[in-house]
C-alpha cells in the first residue's frame, strides 16, 4: 500500500508478505529518485522489517533474486525509451 507519493522524490510504501501461515509479516519501504547528468535518475530502495528473522525469512525465500531481476528488467525497458 503506498502511503506518500511525492513525485519526482519518493515513495513510501509498506508490504505485507503472502504465503505465510501467519499475517502481520509488514515492511516499510521507501524509494527515492536522485536526478542525475545526462537524463539519467538514481533510485535508492531502503526496506525496513519488523525484526530480523523478517528479513532473514525474506532472504532466504528467494525474494531477493527476484527484486534483483525486475530491478534489471527494469533497466532494459528504460533503456529502450
Amino acid at each position: 500500500m503506498n502511503h506518500e507519493v511525492l513525485a519526482p522524490e519518493r515513495i513510501i510504501s509498506t508490504f505485507e508478505f503472502e504465503g505465510l501461515p501467519e499475517t502481520g509479516h509488514v515492511l516499510l519501504q521507501t524509494v527515492k529518485f536522485e536526478a542525475l547528468p545526462d537524463n539519467r535518475t538514481r533510485m535508492i530502495a531502503q526496506s525496513v522489517f519488523q525484526s530480523v528473522e523478517d528479513r532473514d525469512g525474506m532472504l532466504q525465500s528467494g525474494m531477493e533474486e527476484g527484486v534483483n531481476d525486475s530491478y534489471d528488467r527494469l533497466d532494459e525497458i528504460l533503456k529502450k525509451m
